[in-house]
């Protein structure tokens, strides 16, 4: 008797399990079928597709164009260029790099909301690869790999990536794996920051050339004097100060303390009108020459102080 019933338990929850895997699928084609509809509606080409759940997000690299679409709501369109694509392991967290102007976007996905945010690469303040794990049966399995980006966001501080969609075991080739495609994301984002930042430089230097056209009375020595464009100049103590700033934090390393200083001694000198003595920053020549980006924008904070701008 207990076998028969034992048996019958069985069969009804294979019926049970059967009439669920229909339903799930019956609810795929649904979503499947809504999504194709909508996509057709928009007429991209050729978009790259990162569905989460009950939404998608469609990139549209030729018309620059992202489209987030989710299961009864409206379909939302952004104008974007995309050169590069960082989808986390589920699809949930998308980001788009525009390479040429320095853009990123993150999208995350609209079930439970959704996130949309735009940004310059030169807004994330820091960036790093963390993993968490957990003990099972005594033995250690890596269950998040995280790209941690950190914005200048007061609503959303930091974003996380996770490159992990399965636990793995600790120190396995899939562990390794893994946490290389993580690192070597991380790397591709620092080198586009470095690129945006010594491009910044280059645009301060090119203002500061663009300047040379004007014409300065310039009488004796350089002390306790300001230079003048036809007329009386006047001090503004925060000129490319914060900007100078944001570019050490990014990008000063080891060595922000020591930058922090040499910009500090600059503006006593511009403040207090001390005398600019030859080779005053020969001691930090090293560092001039190891931080080449910090150059033009020093030379556009000084050549603004001195004539007023």
């Amino acid at each position: 008797m207990n076998d028969i019933l034992g048996i019958l338990a069985i069969i009804i929850l294979v019926i049970l399990a059967s009439f669920h895997i229909n339903d799930k699928y019956k609810q795929y084609k649904k979503l499947k079928s809504y999504f194709k509809e909508e996509l057709q509606k928009l007429e991209l080409i050729s978009p790259e597709l990162y569905r989460h759940k009950n939404s998608v997000i469609a990139i549209d690299i030729k018309n620059a164009l992202i489209v987030s679409i989710c299961f009864n709501r409206p379909t939302e369109l952004y104008t974007f260029k995309t050169e590069y694509i960082l989808p986390c392991s589920t699809n949930k967290v998308i980001l788009t790099f525009n390479e040429t102007d320095y853009e990123f976007m993150i999208i995350i996905s609209r079930e439970n909301g959704g996130i949309v945010r735009r940004y310059h690469v030169l807004d994330i303040r820091d960036i790093e690869v963390i993993e968490e794990y957990e003990i099972i049966e005594q033995k250690e399995f890596i269950t998040h790999i995280y790209m941690k980006i950190y914005v200048d966001d007061i609503e959303t501080p930091y974003f996380l990536i996770d490159f992990l969609r399965f636990r793995v075991r600790v120190n396995s080739k899939n562990h390794f794996n893994i946490r290389d495609i993580a690192e070597e994301s991380m790397e591709k984002i620092k080198i586009l920051i470095l690129r945006a930042t010594k491009n910044n430089a280059d645009n301060n230097r090119r203002d500061v050339v663009s300047t040379s056209n004007i014409s300065f009375n310039i009488s004796g020595n350089v002390y306790g004097s300001m230079m003048a464009t036809q007329g009386a100049a006047t001090m503004n103590n925060n000129i490319y100060i914060n900007e100078i700033e944001k570019m050490i934090e990014v990008n000063g390393g080891k060595d922000k303390e020591e930058l922090r200083i040499m910009v500090n001694e600059i503006i006593e000198l511009l403040e207090e009108k001390k005398e600019i003595k030859k080779g005053i920053l020969l001691k930090y020549s090293e560092q001039l020459e190891k931080h080449s980006w910090i150059t033009g924008a020093i030379a556009q904070l000084t050549l603004g102080w001195l004539i007023g701008k």
